[in-house]
């Protein structure tokens, strides 16, 4: 059997880390298993185990990073581990997989999960130091689109098709929408058909911009008084933005629904999908979004790539929140069968694990 170690911060619901999670349930383990290295404990780690992976816990990686260093290539050597990809979009992370090379690991890969990074003045200089480590310990670049690519590892190296593009997978039978757990799912959150439901799913972080999609909510309620607000998630900004929808007196509108287990579900409830991010590498929710055939208005930040079915409207996060308003009220809410576009347009979740087998193990997942 073939073990490939990832290191992660966290094994948490992020699109990033759901993306691990889907390839590796994809992985025939008679012949592969995904381990991970993590910082602390996540709500994907008894899944992990369960389906006999392993989580290596190194919880003072920041605070102490020789002894992590140290701790990752006994981790490497002592799995036998050949294979170690970083999931990261700076330099930096070129330290974890040198610790790596010392370990043994000979496919060194750095998958980018953004298109941007918010750094203090430590971590650029840092960075910036790295940069010579990236380019000679990295011999695998893999990225989610163009952007999260050219941010990482450079125009040049995009350009040189040096960059893996894998996508980030959707099984499609699991989002297809559902009429009736739509009718459901809405009675047991309380709303009605009636009801004009949109929606956001995201870590409540500085990156997906709440307090202007608050701003949003506010100025769709004032033209559509069927309007509803869902938004799914947890975060170190989630108290700040409760406070927000409590002084614009929108409690009774919007709902905190927290980390969910039924993602398909809530997408099928939806009628807009509302996603003003200040970056992202390739948002996941966005791709499960139109599987489920749902129409979606999205950050101009966000590459092109991300409408896959035509179902994505891209507007600028610089105009005033009236605006995003004014399009999401007037946005047609009909959804679309769009299970053959997405089969045919490399986000198949099947396609994903060929296309990731051949970059990591090679022509062995043939045999």
């Amino acid at each position: 059997m073939e073990r490939i170690l990832w290191i992660v911060d966290s094994l948490n619901t992020g699109g990033a880390e759901t993306f691990l999670m889907k390839l590796s349930r994809a992985l025939d383990k008679n012949k592969y298993q995904m381990d991970f290295i993590a910082s602390d404990k996540g709500y994907y780690d008894k899944e992990v185990v369960n389906a006999g992976g392993r989580v290596h816990y190194i919880p003072f990686r920041t605070k102490k990073p020789f002894v992590a260093f140290r701790m990752i290539k006994d981790i490497v050597k002592q799995g036998d581990y050949k294979i170690v990809i970083k999931l990261g979009s700076t330099p930096i992370a070129a330290i974890d997989l040198l610790a790596a090379k010392k370990g043994g690991a000979e496919t060194l890969g750095l998958r980018s999960c953004n298109s941007y990074a918010e750094e203090g003045i430590v971590y650029k200089i840092i960075n910036t130091m790295c940069k010579p480590l990236l380019k000679n310990v990295v011999n695998l670049k893999i990225a989610p689109s163009d952007l999260a690519a050219i941010f990482t590892f450079g125009e040049q190296a995009y350009k040189n098709d040096e960059v893996n593009i894998l996508h980030n997978a959707v099984d499609l039978e699991y989002f297809k929408f559902d009429e009736k757990k739509r009718n459901e799912t809405r009675k047991l959150l309380g709303l009605t058909e009636n009801d004009t439901v949109y929606g956001h799913i995201g870590r409540f972080s500085n990156q997906k911009n709440h307090a202007y999609l608050i701003d949003i909510f506010k100025n769709i309620k004032e033209r559509d008084e069927s309007a509803k607000f869902i938004l799914v998630g947890t975060g170190e900004l989630e108290s700040e933005i409760k406070d927000k929808v409590n002084n614009y007196h929108l409690s009774e509108d919007v709902l905190f629904l927290g980390v969910r287990n039924d993602i398909p579900n809530l997408l099928s409830v939806f009628d807009l999908f509302v996603f003003p991010s200040f970056y992202e590498g390739m948002p996941n929710t966005v791709v499960e979004a139109q599987a489920t055939g749902l129409p979606c208005i999205i950050s101009d930040t966000i590459t092109r790539q991300s409408n896959i079915t035509g179902l994505v409207e891209f507007l600028s996060i610089d105009v005033e929140p009236e605006v995003w308003a004014e399009k999401c009220v007037d946005h047609k809410k009909e959804r679309r069968n769009t299970t053959y576009i997405l089969q045919n347009s490399g986000y198949n979740i099947n396609i994903i694990v060929q296309e990731f087998l051949k970059m990591t193990v090679g022509d062995k997942h043939e045999n």
